[in-house]
């Protein structure tokens, strides 16, 4: 700078004063921003691939589920309605697969597309103190089939949650509740007798551990219930570094496995597969 006039030095001075200082603050933006976004897309229910037996007969079951955040937290709308944050579309699809008949048919195939809406009382989960949290949503649940075979229903749905940490190794217990009401059940008047208004729900386990999650729907009569209970263990850090998933197992009792046999009951079904998340 030798060469410019003592008026352009100070102008120079002042204007890379200037942008350095506009620099150190935007530092700290861009790093939270680079930290806030959360993913558009992530998991909804387990999505997993088992197989067992019984009755002399070998049946994989495999289900894949997402949910996509349908406004983004910085976008506008959010800014002007924060509640529209929750916004999710969300996809189930769940499959028995015959494996021991000649053409290895499909027992079975249920989807569910859904409009839910998720509330959070505080993400600060891994915390000690309790911590609630809130699913509301519309659902839409059929098999795909026509005439007596076909099955579908249409639901409203909340679902509340309760957790909390146990001791200070990590570990957690989740209680939760569905309560649903029916908007449409043409195909299958009687769907509640088996399936009833209300499904608990109750989790334990680790977040990088092993995990339990027991779902009880109990139908319109005492005696008309289903019970699954999952169990999984993480193979991604011991086995596989991160191309693993989780070790799953299943086991059913109860009423209505399928959409297809909602009003039938059958001998308890113990399953075992691998799941990319739980």
């Amino acid at each position: 700078m030798d060469g410019l006039s003592p008026m352009t030095k100070t102008s120079a001075a002042v204007l890379i004063r200037r942008t350095l200082s506009l620099a150190a603050l935007a530092l700290p933006l861009a790093g939270t921003a680079a930290e806030a976004p959360p993913p558009l897309f992530t998991s909804h229910d387990p999505s997993y691939f088992l197989v067992g037996h019984r009755d002399k007969t070998t049946t994989a079951r495999f289900q894949f589920s997402f949910k996509y955040m349908l406004f983004d937290r910085n976008s506008v709308p959010t800014r002007w309605f924060p509640p529209l944050s929750g916004m999710h579309f969300a996809y189930t699809q769940n499959a028995i697969w015959d494996l021991s008949s000649e053409s290895k048919p499909f027992h079975d195939t249920n989807y569910r597309p859904a409009l839910i809406w998720d509330w959070f009382g505080d993400e600060k989960i891994g915390e000690a103190q309790p911590v609630w949290s809130a699913q509301a949503g519309f659902e839409h649940e059929s098999n795909g089939r026509r005439e007596l075979e076909s099955r579908s229903i249409n639901t409203i749905y909340i679902e509340p949650h309760w957790q909390t940490a146990v001791g200070s190794s990590g570990h957690f217990v989740k209680l939760g509740a569905r309560v649903m009401s029916y908007l449409e059940r043409d195909d299958n008047p009687d769907i509640a007798d088996y399936r009833g208004h209300a499904k608990f729900l109750l989790s334990a386990g680790k977040p990088d551990g092993a995990q339990y999650r027991l779902a009880w729907r109990q139908g319109n009569k005492p005696e008309r219930y289903s019970v699954q209970l999952d169990a999984s263990y993480p193979l991604r850090r011991q086995y596989f570094a991160n191309t693993g998933g989780f070790l799953y197992v299943q086991i059913f009792t109860g009423y209505g496995e399928t959409m297809l046999d909602y009003y039938m009951r059958g001998p308890t079904q113990y399953r075992i597969g691998f799941a990319v998340s739980r």
